[in-house]
């Protein structure tokens, strides 16, 4: 039984671990980071939503257009109608695990992440 419990907490580290990557890689990709913690919520996300919100973290308090969020994302070497679909996705999606109010959208100028999200991170950290 010890034995399991250890394989379980390694696993555990290993999906946080690869969570907070996936956030950073978000971020870097915005050519930005701030220390943040990176709490249980981004184990939560797929891949491509934890980078987005790397992303908007980065950018923070900035508006990005679905253009420039998909420019920015790992793994998207160009903007096409596909990527920013997937954009408008991945923000559906962050919202139904997130709460609506993580990522707020301000029509003509895109997306962001919203106040009290970015508040709560900060104090975390």
């Amino acid at each position: 039984m010890t034995q399991s419990r250890t394989w379980e907490a390694m696993s555990l580290e290993l999906r946080q671990a690869d969570a907070t990557i996936g956030v950073l890689k978000g971020a870097l990709a915005a050519d930005t980071v701030e220390a943040i913690a990176i709490p249980h919520w981004a184990l939560s996300l797929s891949p491509q939503c934890r980078a987005m919100m790397g992303v908007l973290i980065a950018k923070y308090p900035n508006y990005l257009t679905s253009e420039q969020l998909a420019d920015r994302m790992p793994g998207r070497d160009h903007v096409n109608a596909s990527n920013i679909g997937s954009v408008a996705f991945a923000v559906c999606k962050a919202r139904k695990q997130l709460g609506p109010t993580a990522i707020v959208t301000l029509k003509g100028s895109g997306f962001r992440v919203g106040d009290a999200f970015m508040a709560a991170l900060r104090v975390a950290a």
